[in-house]
């Protein structure tokens, strides 16, 4: 049984199988005092209050940027998960495509963004055919919205949807991109995601929602 990622039994061998090495990795922690810094496995890390990432300073972004502060907010996410997994991933250089993939929510886990569960639709394969459909319980964006007691009426988790599609994209090879379908911050049961190539993306999210009873996220 995988301790980060809930996931139907077909996928359990490819967490497993990784599971162990990134828990491993990013148990290496060591502080600094002398100089102020956090290290993980050697590289620095800095630490930012949940709240602060997901509710401040998007309010300071959306002053700048107004309504396209969401794509800034995905895209600063993109690309952190795909500088993550060619540092993370990297450290195994025997790993399979999938295998760097499988390590993503592991990682996501550790790093405080959110739990995953991967649902029975998901085809994490290296081409124009992958697809994952998954939830993140606890999702970082979400919760600080509603501590925080803030309404809204759109999805909110922003920067953890680029930071898995960046995440998959350099894992797999593949441009891939992601779309937060249903949102607990709006009063939602859950926070699910579409992830799939940007082509298909709003055909595929579209035929995921009505069979599952979601909102359109057009």
């Amino acid at each position: 049984m995988t301790k980060f990622v809930n996931c139907p039994p077909s996928f359990t061998p490819l967490f497993e199988a990784v599971e162990a090495r990134v828990a491993k990795l990013l148990d290496d922690r060591v502080w600094d005092t002398d100089t102020g810094a956090h290290f993980v496995a050697g590289e620095r890390y800095v630490m930012f209050r949940a709240e602060s990432m997901a509710v401040s300073v998007r309010e300071e972004l959306e002053k700048l940027l107004g309504s396209s502060t969401d794509t800034a907010i995905y895209k600063i996410g993109k690309a952190i998960g795909a500088s993550d997994c060619r540092y993370i991933a990297g450290r195994f250089p025997d790993l399979s495509p999938e295998q760097k993939l499988a390590m993503g929510p592991i990682s996501f886990a550790l790093s405080g963004f959110a739990h995953s569960t991967v649902r029975e639709e998901s085809n994490p394969v290296p081409d124009d055919s992958y697809l994952l459909f998954i939830e993140h319980p606890n999702s970082f964006e979400a919760e600080s919205f509603k501590r925080k007691g803030i309404a809204t009426s759109k999805t909110v988790c922003w920067l953890t949807a680029g930071y898995s599609a960046g995440w998959c994209s350099e894992a797999m090879g593949i441009q891939l991109d992601t779309r937060e379908v249903s949102c607990t911050a709006r009063g939602d049961d859950k926070c699910i995601f579409v992830m799939c190539p940007q082509k298909k993306l709003r055909e595929v999210a579209k035929e995921l929602c009505a069979k599952h009873g979601l909102p359109d996220p057009w």
